[in-house]
């Protein structure tokens, strides 16, 4: 995908293996999204964040020099994690996630169309389950705005 300086998408160009997908454009008050079709019933029902989407976020130089090489993810899921999941090309685990039965991943960029492939198994859509995945999302930054949020709790009075 190549943004135009004004950070709209001038060109998106589909992986290996992914020429006939589709994709949608859609601006919202964060960012841009590019959404392949094959992600739309994943979004719809919640399994998937749209933040993976958000080519906003993940083109800025803070996010891809704290991302580093790969995706960062936190997936989540519906008891045990599936021992096969991702096949040989198994995303690093960075952390183990207890208290929301998940896992801190890193996606290697190489590893990102088997990862999906796992995750979109069209067996699994097709009965309306997810391969044991509840939920993938972004692992992003966010930045925390004292200015406000410590007037909730009565600090600035402290």
């Amino acid at each position: 995908m190549l943004l135009g300086p004004d950070g709209e998408v001038a060109s998106v160009t589909c992986g290996e293996g992914r020429e006939r997908v589709a994709f949608s454009v859609r601006r919202t008050e964060r960012g841009v999204l590019v959404v392949p079709s094959d992600a739309e019933p994943l979004l719809r029902r919640g399994i998937v964040d749209q933040q993976l989407f958000d080519v906003t976020e993940l083109s800025r130089p803070r996010y891809r020099m704290t991302a580093g090489d790969g995706i960062p993810v936190i997936a989540t899921y519906h008891g045990e994690r599936p021992a096969r999941l991702f096949g040989d090309r198994a995303p690093e685990v960075r952390a183990e996630l207890e208290s929301v039965n998940g896992e801190a991943l890193t996606v290697a960029d190489e590893h990102a169309a088997d990862v999906w492939a796992a995750l979109t198994d069209p067996r699994a859509l097709a009965s309306g389950e997810s391969p044991g995945v509840a939920t993938l999302a972004l692992d992003g930054l966010h930045r925390v705005e004292l200015d406000t949020s410590t007037a909730r709790i009565g600090a600035p009075e402290a």
